[in-house]
C-alpha cells in the first residue's frame, strides 16, 4: 500500500517488494534501493539464452 506522499516521495507501507526486470538498469537500481531500505526483495528477469 501507498501513503501520501511525504516531501515529493511516495511511502510504502509494505514490507516486500517485487521487482520486474531487476538484473540491470533502473530494476536493479530499484531492488538495490528497496532492501537497502529494509524491505524484502524478490527479482524476476528475462534471459535469453546465446543462439
Amino acid at each position: 500500500m501507498i501513503t501520501p506522499a511525504r516531501y515529493g516521495r511516495p511511502v510504502s507501507t509494505s514490507r516486500s517488494v517485487l521487482v520486474t526486470g531487476g538484473n540491470r538498469g533502473i530494476g536493479l537500481a530499484t531492488a538495490r534501493l528497496m532492501a537497502a531500505q529494509g524491505h524484502r526483495v524478490a527479482v524476476t528477469y528475462r534471459s535469453d539464452p546465446p543462439a
